[in-house]
Formats: C-alpha cells, structure tokens, sequence
C-alpha cells in the first residue's frame, strides 16, 4: 500500500486521474503554482494599505538596520530582529519605498518555500503535500493579517505569519516518518529542526517555545530523533552564533528587551484574546473533536488501531490543539485563522494511517475506515479554507485595487518621494493609532511640513506616538536607545519603560501627536509617554513648532 491511497478516489477499481498523478507531477505542479504566485505577489506589490500605522514600523525598523542600528541594542523591541533584518534587506534591494517590504517577504518567500516543499513532499502523501504546499505559500504571501478581513489590505503582523510557517514546518518535519523507509535520514529531520528553531527564536518567542515543546515531544515518540538530537541543538547553536557575528546581534540584549516586554504586558488583555480565539474557534473545535472520535477513539473500539498508536496520536494530536491555542495568546485578533488546527488534523490522519494494520483508504474494506478518512480529509479541506480562503481574496483584492493608486480621487498623496507609493485609500475608516485609516497621508503631511521648517539633515527625530513614521520619508538617521513602536501594555507600561537618557539619547528633537481625530484606537499611549517622559521634555527641549495635530519640541541642551 501507498501513502498516496490516502486520498484515491475509486470507483468500480479505478482511480480518479488527478489522484493518479506521478509523484513527479504532483511536485511540479506545485513548483509551478509556487512560482505563479511569486511572481503575481511581486507584479501587484506594494499593496493598497487600508490599515497603515504597523506598515510605518516596518519602514522604521528596516531604515534603521540600513543604518546600521542593531535591533535590542541601539532600539528596543519585543518582537524579533528577523522580520525588521528582512525589511532593511527588502529596502536595500528594492530602493526606499514601500516596495522594500513587499521584497523583504519575497526574500523569506524565497528561502522558506524550496524547504517547505522538500519537507512537505518527503513526508506527506503527494496530494496532501501539495495542498499543504498551497496552504503554507498563502500563508506567505497574504497580504492582511490573520483574523481580518480580506478587504484589509496591510502587512501588519507579517511576523506571526513568518511564525505560523516555520512551525508548520517544523510540526510536520517531527511528527512525521519520510514516505519512503529508504529515504527516512534522521539526520536531514534533526539539523533542519535546528535551523528552524534559530528562525523561530529570531521571529518571536512565543513560537520558538512552542518550536522547543515540539522537539522534545517528538523526540519522545522517534528513537532516531533522540539520538540526533545532539544535531538540532548544535545547529541552533551554530545558526545563532553566525547570526549574532554577521548582524552584530547580542542576545542578552533581545533577552533583557523579552524580559522587560514580558513585564510590561497586560495578563488581562491576554486572558481577553484567548477567551475571544476560544470564542471563534467553537466550531473548528467540533471538527477536530469528530475527527479525532473517527480516526482513534471508534477505530481502536473496532480494533483496527492498536492501543499503544492511539495514545501516541491522541496526545501528539491535542498537544499541538493546545499549543495553537496558547500561541493566540500572544497573537492580537487571529479569531478562528489558526493555521496550525488544518496542520495539527494532517498529522493525525496520516498518523493514523500509518499505525492501522489494515488497508486504510477511502474505499478499503472497512467501511468505518473509509468513512473516517473522508472525514478527516473533509475537515482539512473545511479548515484550510478557512485561511487560505480569505489569503487568497486578500491577494484577489490587492490585484484588483492596484490600478486604482493612480487615481487622483482614490487616495490623498503623501507629500514625501519615499512614501509615492504608500496608498491609502480616502474611504478607509480602519481605525488607526490615533486617526481614521483614510485621514492619515494628511496628518503625516502636516507633520512633515512642520518638521521641514525647522529640522536639517543631520537631526536625529524621536517620535512618542506608536511609531516613526519621519525619519525614513526624510532621509534621517533614526534616533537610538527608543522602542521601535510604543503600544502601552504590550511594549511598555506606566511601570515598565525605559529611562528618559536612554530614549532621549541623541535625539536633538521629539514630535507628539495631539488633538486625536475621531477613529483612532490609541491615544492612551501619548498620554501615558506625556506622564512618563514630561518631566524630562521640560527640562531639555524647549516648544519650537505646534500644528493642528503635531507639538515639536528641539532639545535647548
């Protein structure tokens, strides 16, 4: 029996023609499909922004690494370097523009989609490893964040999808055995399990914990894991030290900057998101209930699963369930869009495929079997819809309103050649951090003007709202020693915050925002950064410039 009976669909003997592709076809199909999409992402690249303020951090953060600024040490943020490394490199490569993100995801995209493939196809049945190929290459590509609408159309969060990714990757890579017994090198599995956690640690923590939880929980169930495990941890240790030697990354310094985000964060706010991700996945949760009832629980009662494979992947199974659900916690507002629930199902069926001493095919004779499998094929089809769905309309959408950038009714221009093609539409009323999406190119303008009167090209421009969105449309060094973005509760609180020299640095001018339009969703934080940090303003920077909706203070010492 082959794995790629698993999803044959027979009749009268015959199986269908597209089940019965050569394993060469069903990998170049998907090579084919990759490729594609690659290059309608570049084509249509950069988006419509709908949500725009997360866009200015990633702008910030890659300006700043083509400045030579190492993130944890010269800025402080809670999230990892890799997704601000991939920016400057975008920025580098393309230019300064918005394009410079667009190429930054092409470059992860670039590396992650070949190993996503050798992985998926060496593991998985042909059509499973090419579904899942879809599934990760969307996940990639989207352009809105997980949880939103496919009409919202931003890069924000980009780093929760890197880390959806790697995981998946990962998950799979463990759990399963290759295809082929011949072909089954632990060695690959281990050394790959290594650098993907190295990505993981520099993408976000909360992902390369889970990535941990992972090794440890497959090494238990894979004798040739255990005894390469020596390998994946001396490849994460090489990978790291690498790292930190080629970027100038001290990881102390990320550790003290987890450290003091950890601190810092609302455990209300975050029992708040996993009580919503509970809330949104009630149905996804009946599905993965049934499938496990069908696959372990009603087959071993008929016998047809030893008991030993149906405890090893009831716990495999739910234990990747609940790593899913704890990752939402430190996701903002990914409702029932968890990528892993399509993936944690994958391992399940060909788990349980594997273990069955019979025949275990949609049409094999036993019609329990038969119908459990379809099930779960069913559910993985239901519950991948549910993400890639909503990419694919997100890429759709973004194809669709491209033309509409040069319309002059369309969007308000931002008056800056770095941010030409940074287009947000007049009738976005996506709640940004202090202003309707659609009011936004004019606000900037205003501050803009503002900063032109007085600023030259050598100033260094601190910026206490959520994040810098000057520095990079002027061609200034950005400020040091800042956080990247201010979210109050998340990256700071009014207990936790850096200290006023160390923001203040080399800054010789800090801009606030006031007078808050209606729809914006942050004011709090300027409040709380005017209460923490007033003080100081007093006492070194003096008022030299004041607009409708911008204070810019220079320092007087």
């Amino acid at each position: 029996m082959t794995d790629d009976r698993l999803a044959a669909v027979e009749t009268g003997g015959e199986r269908h023609a597209i089940v019965g592709l050569s394993n060469i076809a069903w990998p170049t199909l998907a090579a084919l499909l990759v490729l594609t999409l690659g290059i309608v992402s570049f084509t249509i690249s950069p988006p419509v922004i709908m949500a725009p303020w997360d866009v200015f951090i990633l702008l910030d953060g890659g300006w700043r690494i083509i400045n030579g600024q190492v993130p944890h040490s010269d800025f402080y943020t809670p999230i990892g370097p890799l997704v601000y490394w991939l920016s400057g490199l975008g920025i580098y490569a393309a230019g300064t523009s918005l394009k410079g993100i667009s190429v930054g995801i092409l470059l992860f995209f670039a590396v992650v989609m070949p190993w996503a493939m050798l992985v998926l196809f060496r593991k998985l049945p042909a059509p499973l490893a090419f579904l899942s190929t879809l599934f990760i290459l969307l996940l990639i590509l989207a352009v809105r964040p997980l949880g939103y609408s496919p009409s919202i159309t931003t890069y924000a969060m980009i780093y929760n999808r890197y880390g959806w990714v790697l995981i998946s990757i990962l998950i799979v890579q463990l759990f399963l055995h290759d295809q082929s017994a011949k072909s089954n090198r632990a060695t690959f599995d281990a050394i790959s399990a290594g650098l993907l956690l190295g990505l993981l640690f520099l993408c976000k923590i909360s992902f390369f914990v889970m990535g941990g939880a992972t090794v440890v929980l497959a090494s238990l169930g894979r004798q040739d894991l255990r005894r390469g495990l020596w390998m994946t941890v001396a490849s994460f240790l090489v990978f790291c030290l690498v790292t930190s030697a080629v970027s100038g990354l001290d990881p102390m310094a990320y550790l003290r900057d987890l450290s003091a985000a950890g601190k810092s964060q609302s455990v209300s706010l975050r029992f708040l998101w996993l009580k919503q991700s509970l809330k949104a996945n009630i149905l996804p949760a009946l599905l993965l209930v049934g499938c496990w009832l069908a696959l372990i629980v009603v087959r071993y009662r008929r016998g047809e699963i030893p008991f030993g494979p149906a405890v090893q992947c009831s716990i495999i199974f739910w234990g990747l369930v609940a790593s899913a659900m704890i990752l939402t916690v430190g996701n903002a507002t990914e409702g029932s869009n968890v990528p892993l629930l399509p993936i944690a199902v994958i391992i399940l069926l060909v788990q349980a495929q594997r273990s069955s001493p019979s025949t275990f095919t949609p049409f094999s004779k036993s019609r329990m079997a038969s119908v459990s499998s379809v099930a779960a094929f069913g559910t993985i089809l239901l519950l991948i819809a549910n993400v890639t769905g909503r990419d694919a309309l997100s890429v759709i959408n973004a194809y669709v309103t491209g033309p509409m950038r040069g319309e002059a009714e369309f969007a308000d221009t931002f008056e800056a050649t770095r941010l030409s093609n940074f287009t947000i539409p007049r009738n976005s009323n996506w709640a940004t951090a202090y202003s309707r999406a659609g009011d936004v190119p004019a606000q900037i303008n205003e501050g803009l003007g503002l900063l032109r009167q007085h600023i030259t090209p050598d100033s260094h421009l601190l910026v206490l709202a959520l994040t810098d969105p000057f520095s990079f449309a002027l061609n200034l060094e950005p400020s040091k020693g800042a956080p990247l973005w201010w979210d109050l509760g998340i990256s700071f609180s009014r207990s936790v915050y850096p200290k006023p020299d160390v923001v203040f640095a080399n800054a010789n001018f800090a801009i606030y925002p006031v007078n808050f339009s209606r729809g914006g969703c942050c004011e709090e934080t300027v409040a709380v950064l005017l209460e923490i940090y007033g003080d100081y303003l007093k006492s070194h920077f003096m008022t030299v410039g004041k607009s409708q909706h911008w204070v810019l203070m220079q320092r007087r010492d």
